[in-house]
């Protein structure tokens, strides 16, 4: 089985006890991932369960079957191509997929537009992205009084 690499204060960690990488100590994560990745004996499964990777800039980073339970991810609200990423994988009917290509395309539109869109898969979609919201992570207010009024209508 191969080796696991997480921080290097990992035995000094109490399990769920939140770490923050350095840049340093990421970018060798994802490097000895990439490595395991590809089959590689020097190779290793980079677990980041617990990281705090707020503000670390994973760009190109490979992190293929990396252990991300209990990672503190945010969501970048004002990323039409990851919020229609998100809602892509959740669509399992061709209207879904279409309103989440339409997200993804339509990067001229501020939230305050989304707000106002009709489409009859608009309420399925505000609820699957309510399932990313954490406090304080800069979820748009739009949204946020979305959810609240489809929270009333139950």
């Amino acid at each position: 089985m191969p080796e696991t690499l997480d921080d290097s204060a990992a035995t000094t960690r109490k399990p769920g006890e939140v770490w923050t990488p350095t840049p340093p100590e990421l970018s060798e994560i994802v490097r000895l991932n990439r490595l395991w990745v590809l089959g590689d004996k020097e190779g290793r499964h980079a677990n980041l369960s617990s990281a705090d990777l707020s503000y670390s800039d994973l760009r190109s980073a490979n992190l293929s079957s990396a252990d991300l339970r209990s990672a503190n991810l945010i969501v970048s609200w004002q990323s039409h191509a990851l919020l229609s990423e998100i809602i892509w994988r959740a669509a399992e009917t061709e209207p879904k997929q279409m309103l989440a290509a339409f997200i993804g395309r339509k990067t001229d539109w501020c939230w305050s537009k989304w707000a106002a869109y009709q489409h009859a898969e608009i309420t399925w979609a505000i609820r699957e992205l309510a399932k990313w919201i954490k406090p304080g992570d800069g979820a748009p207010s739009e949204l946020v009084e979305a959810i609240k009024k489809l929270e009333e209508v139950k």
